[in-house]
């Protein structure tokens, strides 16, 4: 009898706990809104999975395709997609981030590159059909134009 009231009391437990799904690494009470809640008290990153391909088609898997050298997820109907818009901070400096959008737009200090290449100062790149110009300056107000074949 005592061993039944002591075996439904550990599985009252484990259900009541099971019930919260959260998991907590190096911290004994994980964040609410989290179900992974990682303690970084060591500085220390999060090593993703290195694959080639996954095995099955969970929509949120994420890992690193090992042949594009790119972290992607899945998107469900979309398939695997790498992580985009995507910012590179250098040394930690906000007036040289550098940002990849997925329409292929890059832009240096500009948080939304409207063309294929935006610099904050006044520097822009882009293409129309086969004919690309650089446009350095203001695009409203005084610029240089470089052409495919005039200045």
């Amino acid at each position: 009898m005592k061993k039944k009231v002591i075996n439904s009391i550990i599985g009252i437990l484990i259900t009541i706990s099971g019930a919260q799904a959260q998991v907590g690494i190096g911290n004994a009470v994980p964040h609410g809104g989290a179900i992974l809640d990682l303690n970084n008290q060591q500085q220390k990153g999060l090593a993703l999975p290195d694959l080639s391909a996954p095995v099955a088609d969970t929509l949120g898997l994420v890992y690193f395709d090992v042949e594009d050298s790119v972290v992607k997820y899945f998107e469900g109907s979309k398939g695997y997609n790498g992580l985009s818009p995507w910012k590179y901070k250098y040394n930690g400096s906000t007036s040289s981030d550098t940002y990849y959008q997925q329409g292929g737009n890059v832009g240096i200090g500009i948080t939304n590159p409207v063309v294929k290449l935006s610099i904050d100062g006044g520097t822009e790149a882009e293409s129309s059909g086969n004919n690309g110009f650089v446009l350095i300056g203001d695009p409203t107000g005084y610029q240089l134009v470089i052409d495919d074949d005039e200045i």
